[in-house]
């Protein structure tokens, strides 16, 4: 039953027309306003026997936008109230481009800007940054970053001024404008893909500016050990500098393909049936639940299992009932066809799945070498996929590889041969993920820990 939960039911006709939407960087947040009381077979699953053994709640699972926020964007969307203001305020700032546009459909183009301009502050999470740039004096310059969203917006009065050169119909254009902006700002929840930034001082204001020296002064041979030392700090900085330039081109890289994606979404998409995607969008909320509540059960029920008596009982079990935690298929993942869940239940079944595994290694290290190869098998099917960098995250965190390093590797040969096996598949993700992602302290450590400290050692 618990297998069936977990990799059924598979995508629909439905889900499998859509599958392009359902897969893109847009629509991964998911859907605003989905709730438990919506969907009368989570409201069922919410009653029954599982629901109170594992202590579910509600609340928990209800995520909604904050209507402040949506009344916000909505403000910008129709340029009235606080989004007046706000825009107001930055075309104050912005760069003064004439675009060739006739009387006719000015105001079609500027209404298509500010709805334009709504869905990137929504999707490159850029609501608070707006909200406190209402609470500062005209006279100071915005954030840049708002500058810049705004500049992407006013693309469309060229897209305007085309349409209407060509003989296009320009009321079509901007009717479809308006109907897929409202509903990106209504309907669809932003991802996390875009990072959330405080408030920081533009760099043209305050700062600092530096003025070349020169000294006459001779040079002694006992400053040379200064100077040098200050060399090694320049280097140090400079390093420092290109490692923040590589995080910023590629957070750059990040906002470029958020912006194609709307694009070509708001401007490309006529006559979308809505509906159909808030249905699919649905189906995958319904299935990402399931399987976050199949898991806190499992979790629970082998915390259950560890507590008897019979050693020979739990081994039988966990023997057959291991294998049924995930789908057959190798390349099937734990997030398999929930890609528009919201990022908190992805994270939340990430865990629970992590803290299965956790929980059955500490079971194995009591076992003897022969109890063990069987189990180990299993484990180890559990742990092979594709991995993400959030698996690679989850087992250092949850200090996997030392366990594998300080125990399993120093068993005997059947199980030195399957550890060595999953490791050396491990390693080749772990160095695709290492040239693709921005280097941080955390895959710094976990480079260290497997290079320096698992297989050099290894070889000496």
């Amino acid at each position: 039953m618990s297998y069936i939960l977990i990799v059924s039911p598979q995508n629909d006709l439905l889900e499998i027309k859509y599958i392009e939407k359902l897969q893109s960087p847009l629509f991964a947040g998911g859907c605003e306003n989905l709730t438990i009381e919506c969907n009368q077979n989570l409201s069922n699953l919410f009653e029954s026997n599982i629901a109170n053994y594992i202590q579910l709640k509600k609340t928990d699972y209800n995520f909604k936008q904050s209507s402040f926020d949506q009344e916000f964007l909505l403000s910008i969307y129709n340029n009235i109230n606080q989004g007046a203001q706000l825009i107001s305020k930055i075309k104050m700032f912005i760069k003064d481009k004439q675009y060739l546009l006739q009387k006719s459909i000015e105001q079609q183009a500027n209404h298509a800007c500010t709805a334009l301009f709504a869905v990137y502050i929504k999707f490159y999470r850029r609501i608070n940054l707006a909200k406190l740039e209402l609470t500062r004096t005209d006279n100071i310059r915005p954030h840049k970053k708002l500058l810049s969203l705004f500049e992407y917006a006013t693309h469309v009065y060229i897209l305007f001024a085309k349409t209407k050169g060509q003989g296009g119909n320009c009321d079509e254009l901007y009717d479809q404008i308006k109907t897929n902006t409202l509903f990106l700002l209504i309907s669809i929840k932003e991802s996390n893909l875009i990072p959330i930034i405080e408030y920081e001082i533009d760099e043209e204001i305050n700062k600092i500016k530096l003025k070349r020296q020169y000294s006459q002064k001779i040079i002694k041979k006992y400053n040379f050990r200064l100077l040098r030392n200050m060399f090694k700090a320049c280097t140090r900085f400079k390093k420092l500098m290109l490692t923040n330039k590589k995080i910023n081109e590629e957070k750059q890289k990040n906002e470029n393909i958020l912006r194609r994606t709307i694009d070509n979404y708001i401007f490309n998409e006529k006559n979308f049936q809505s509906n159909e995607l808030i249905q699919c969008i649905s189906r995958q909320y319904e299935r990402s639940i399931i399987r976050l509540i199949i898991y806190q059960f499992i979790y629970k029920f082998i915390e259950k299992i560890f507590n008897l008596k019979d050693k020979n009982q739990i081994f039988i079990f966990l023997r057959i009932y291991l294998p049924y935690l995930k789908k057959l298929n190798i390349e099937w993942s734990y997030l398999e066809n929930i890609s528009t869940t919201n990022i908190q239940l992805k994270e939340n079944i990430t865990k629970n799945y992590y803290l299965i595994i956790k929980k059955i290694f500490s079971y194995l290290l009591q076992l003897t070498n022969i109890d063990q190869i069987i189990l180990i098998q299993n484990m180890f099917y559990l742990l092979n996929f594709s991995y993400e960098l959030i698996d690679i995250y989850y087992l250092y965190n949850n200090k996997f590889f030392e366990i594998l390093n300080n125990t399993f590797l120093n068993s005997n040969i059947d199980i030195k041969f399957i550890c060595y096996n999953w490791f050396r598949l491990f390693i080749l993700k772990f160095c695709e993920n290492f040239q693709q992602q921005e280097s941080n302290s955390i895959l710094n450590e976990i480079q260290e820990l497997i290079f320096h400290n698992i297989i050099l050692n290894e070889l000496k």
